[in-house]
């Protein structure tokens, strides 16, 4: 675990920051304690904890797991480093930003080559969903006279004049 950083679900909707600071600050010094809401301003359940040092979140971590709190049972998980973290101070070095130590994450190289070859293929040709952009009303009347036409085996003045 290398970013301090624990996520915990299953809150009830009445915790609070300061509730939960005095819960896991028995483990180490916590640096902060982010309870996210919604658009509307409740209470999602879940906590982002981020400890001083990783090895306190560590032991939070396995002694918090599955463990109940304001009658919840909690669920804590490894949090992923926040966007833009830098590199610990102590050596323990850079931040990975994935989970339970974790060394590299994202695309695989045959993913990121299946990738490159899918954004080549999509740049030669038309894209079907551009055929559906601008068209004018003229070029709507047409298709449907040529359908019509072509099913019934008429000329496209035959039923509409264009």
């Amino acid at each position: 675990m290398s970013t301090g950083r624990l996520f915990v679900r299953n809150l009830a909707f009445t915790a609070n920051a300061d509730e939960l600071t005095a819960h896991f600050a028995p483990f180490g010094h916590l640096e902060s304690v982010h309870l996210p809401v919604s658009h509307t301003g409740e209470p999602l359940g879940t906590a982002f904890i981020l400890f001083r040092d990783p090895a306190h979140a560590l032991s939070a971590f396995e002694a918090m797991d599955k463990t109940t709190f304001q009658g919840r049972l909690l669920h804590v998980l490894p949090g992923r480093a926040r966007p833009g973290q830098e590199v610990k101070a102590e050596g323990v070095g850079e931040v990975q930003g994935g989970v339970l130590g974790k060394a590299k994450e994202g695309h695989s190289e045959v993913a990121g080559k299946a990738d490159a070859k899918r954004k080549a293929e999509s740049a030669k040709g038309v894209n079907w969903a551009t055929l559906y952009m601008n068209v004018s009303l003229e070029d709507v009347r047409l298709l449907i006279a040529e359908r019509c036409c072509s099913r019934f085996r008429r000329g496209p003045h035959g039923y509409f004049q264009v």
